[in-house]
């Protein structure tokens, strides 16, 4: 097996090549120089192992230093040739200290111009299988005993960040540190910018709040104009690189509630997940937000949030009773979120065009644009005591294993179902929100009946008149083997390789 890692002065690591159980891990990097690990060697008691380096690139690459778990080795040496590597040459590099046997070392091989380059090896074993989504396993397994537990670090862009830039500058990057991946997307564009973008990268090195990546980011984020009508944001989220994860019955991983500004997304690396019945990952609600109810008695409410910011409304009838965009319209009920499809507009207050549209259909059902669910729109405020905002969308959970295990239930993107009422000529109804996204990456996902759900919230069906109801979220699955079923169908499904 070779495991390429490719190198760039500053300029590291872009996607993970990690091994399973007991094989390598290696990073791969922009084009240009080229260092491949073709393969490791352990001594027989475990004193020390060979890494086997080539360059393959053209230029000349020379190594400085070497970590083993993130820990600087002491005693490091050449058996065959040396810390410069032209084109073409070969070096063996050997570490040696005490290594436990069946444990996992990560070995990080830094450069002159401190590329970074990270190997993953199991003590007494030389060969495995490369599996290359996996991560790293930097943070070790993680089990989860409680409710709501969150796993991810977020933060925001302070502005526009154009595609080859390095460094990008956000909120607060204290949640951050060196080699870090980190998940990167646009999260709404009224004024720039495609929203649903998002990528993967690595951190090289942070000053104050400003983050230089190993890698120049391939696409456009723009950010600044938050929680509003018009809104372009943009958020980084930590990816944690866990060994495994296992979720006890009645536990549960979720994310901070989409807020304008950041959270909604639960995302993570592990060679295995295990989610035990009755427990979850679970963004339901988590998206975006419903339009609020109207803010004073007989005023009408206002249109829900969606990729380009909230809606307007919260003045007399009917002002917001059209989309914005996905999310639905205000007219004394609210009109359902939307996202993939089935989202409903409610009944009119008082015959012809007095009723709440729908949100429209957005997004790719391959999830190459990946969205939140969008919000159902505000009630009117007719002074009674249970006015609603519109159900607020389903979030959006990424992961990438090797297995996952996944009864009943154990991935969770619903939209919010409302039960707002207020009375005047006849009695009105809230909205419901949409369902998120769920993306799944694995070798084998063994699933249980509707393991994966991601449907619309109801609006309130037991007024006179009805609110709307969300539409359902997009789901895919990329995988060898799966067993089990999900709500709504995989809008697109893949092989994993």
């Amino acid at each position: 097996m070779i495991a390429a890692i490719i190198l760039i002065a500053v300029v590291v690591a872009v996607s993970i090549a990690v091994a399973a159980w007991m094989g390598s891990i290696s990073f791969s990097f922009m084009k240009v120089d080229e260092l491949t690990v073709s393969s490791h060697t352990w001594a027989s008691d475990n004193s020390y192992v060979d890494l086997i380096l080539k360059n393959s690139g053209t230029s000349t690459i020379t190594i400085n230093d070497v970590k083993v778990n993130d820990v600087l080795a002491t005693d490091v040496a050449f058996t065959s040739g040396n810390a410069t590597l032209g084109a073409g040459d070969t070096s063996i590099l050997r570490v040696t200290q005490s290594f436990n046997s069946a444990m996992k070392y990560k070995f990080t091989v830094i450069t002159a111009s401190d590329a970074k380059c990270v190997h993953l090896a199991v003590a007494g074993s030389s060969t495995g299988s490369q599996i290359d989504w996996v991560g790293d396993g930097s943070d070790g397994p993680l089990a989860v005993s409680g409710s709501d537990q969150i796993v991810n670090v977020y933060a925001f862009l302070t502005g526009n960040e154009n595609a080859g830039e390095t460094t990008i500058t956000v909120s607060d990057a204290s949640g951050f540190v060196e080699d870090d991946e980190i998940l990167l997307m646009q999260m709404q564009n009224s004024s720039g910018g495609e929203a649903g973008t998002y990528e993967f990268k690595h951190i090289s090195s942070i000053v104050g709040n400003d983050i230089t990546l190993t890698s120049p980011i391939d696409n456009n984020f723009h950010s600044g104009s938050f929680d509003g009508v018009d809104a372009t944001a943009s958020q980084i989220v930590r990816v944690p690189q866990y060994t495994s994860v296992s979720i006890d019955s009645g536990s549960s991983i979720t994310a901070s509630a989409w807020d304008g500004y950041t959270g909604g997304i639960v995302v993570f690396r592990a060679e295995t997940v295990t989610v035990s019945a009755g427990g979850s990952i679970d963004v339901s609600e988590k998206g975006y937000r419903g339009g609020a109810y109207g803010p004073s008695n007989n005023l009408d409410g206002y249109q829900g949030e969606s990729y380009l910011g909230k809606g307007i409304g919260g003045g007399g009838y009917g002002v917001g009773k059209m989309n914005n965009a996905g999310a639905g319209g205000a007219y004394i009920c609210g009109g359902g979120g939307e996202y993939g499809g089935g989202a409903t507009d409610s009944d009119p207050w008082n015959g012809g065009e007095t009723y709440a549209r729908k949100g429209v259909v957005y997004g790719t059902v391959d999830l190459t644009k990946i969205f939140f669910g969008s919000g159902g729109g505000g009630q009117w405020n007719g002074n009674d005591p249970d006015p609603s905002d519109g159900g607020d969308g389903g979030g959006i959970i990424i992961i990438y294993a090797n297995l996952i295990v996944a009864p009943t239930d154990s991935f969770l993107a619903i939209g919010e179902t409302t039960n707002g009422i207020q009375y005047g000529t006849f009695s009105y109804g809230s909205s419901g929100g949409a369902g998120g996204s769920i993306f799944l990456y694995a070798t084998t996902i063994q699933g249980g009946t509707n393991f994966c759900r991601a449907i619309g919230g109801s609006g309130n069906h037991l007024p006179m008149k009805v609110g709307g109801d969300g539409g359902v979220g997009r789901i895919r699955l990329d995988y060898n083997t799966l067993t089990g079923t999900t709500t709504p169908s995989p809008g697109y499904t893949g092989s994993v390789s």
